[in-house]
């Protein structure tokens, strides 16, 4: 019974994978962003500029809202493989207990 739907299973297996290495990917931009800001705002002040707050402060908000629609998306995808992976088992249980019943009610 185990190979039905192979299509459907691994397309939930692959939704599973790419949430997975989406939320690797948001937790690396995140950093990045944040690292990149405050790089920014070294450089601005070495080069004159006010301060290395605006840039730096701008650099953590834009990581956090990145790390939170990553983490959202990611989420998702994941949810997603593991909903075709549930349609499939149940699927498996209904056909099984279907037989079952049926076995049943020709052997009262």
């Amino acid at each position: 019974m185990g190979n039905r739907f192979p299509i459907l299973r691994i397309f939930g297996t692959l939704l599973k994978i790419f949430g997975v290495i989406s939320l690797v990917l948001t937790v690396l931009a995140a950093l990045a962003s944040c690292l990149g800001a405050a790089l920014l705002g070294e450089t601005l002040r070495q080069f004159g500029g006010d301060s290395l707050a605006p840039a730096s402060v701008l650099g953590v908000v834009n990581g956090i809202f990145i790390l939170i629609f990553g983490l959202i998306f990611s989420l998702g995808l994941y949810a997603q493989g593991e909903l075709f992976q549930l349609y499939i088992a149940l699927e498996e249980n209904t056909r099984r207990t279907t037989t079952l019943l049926e076995a049943l009610q020709q052997n009262p």
